[in-house]
């Protein structure tokens, strides 16, 4: 019955359910040509579909053999914000020593005269001493090769440009105070001996010193951490 059989060229017959394969066609030609093919042995592996390879077994690689990122490390963030807070007290520390020299209004002096006698009442050599701490601790994360994210970069590079412009205004503000006191000895009648010169060059040495090499750090922190491009 020609309606259950199909009928092969050369007479042949095949049943209904695809019994007695002898094409020995590859498959892809069978599929194209519309005829029966013969599976070679082996084709479909049972191993290929075991459990580990349904669970994922080396889900721990990424396509292209890449290793997935590890997490950020919880000290990376404390490290960025500690240093970066240190540094913006010292800013408040200089704004709000600046403020006092503005404020003063008993004082003979000009306005370098003001801002200088309040210099020497609020700043000293550890200021920038704190600077440099805060500076290396912001800088800890890519000193020691921790994974960061863009956040930490970015507190790391307000913490060293913060730094380096306070660090400059304590430059500044160390001639203006040693003018200031000079002024002051001055008006009191009295002249600069030789205690008066130690005493205000161990003051320029400890506060210009230390301000010079926050300077520096900073610099050279944001130079090593690549938050400053280095000049062609």
């Amino acid at each position: 019955m020609s309606d259950q059989f199909g009928t092969r060229p050369g007479g042949e017959q095949g049943g209904a359910t695809g019994g007695g394969h002898d094409d020995d066609r590859p498959v892809d030609e069978a599929f194209e040509t519309g005829g029966d093919a013969v599976v070679p042995a082996g084709t479909f592996d049972d191993d290929a579909f075991d459990d580990d390879a349904l669970d994922g077994e080396d889900s721990s690689e990424l396509p292209g053999g890449l290793a997935p990122l590890s997490p950020v490390p919880g000290w990376v963030g404390a490290a960025s914000a500690a240093g970066l807070a240190l540094v913006a007290v010292q800013a408040l520390v200089i704004l709000g020593t600046i403020s006092q020299g503005l404020a003063v209004e008993r004082f003979e002096g000009d306005l370098f005269h003001k801002i200088g006698v309040a210099v020497l009442s609020n700043v000293g050599s550890a200021n920038g001493l704190m600077i440099v701490v805060g500076a290396v601790v912001a800088a800890l994360p890519a000193i020691l090769g921790a994974r960061q994210e863009d956040l930490h970069t970015r507190r790391q590079a307000l913490a060293f440009g913060l730094g380096a412009l306070v660090a400059i205004l304590l430059v500044i503000a160390t001639p203006i105070a040693v003018r200031a006191r000079i002024f002051v000895i001055d008006a009191g009648g009295q002249t600069v001996d030789a205690l008066a010169r130690r005493v205000l060059a161990t003051y320029v040495a400890g506060t210009l010193g230390t301000a010079l090499v926050a300077l520096g750090t900073c610099l050279g922190l944001a130079r090593y951490s690549k938050t400053v491009s280095p000049r062609p």
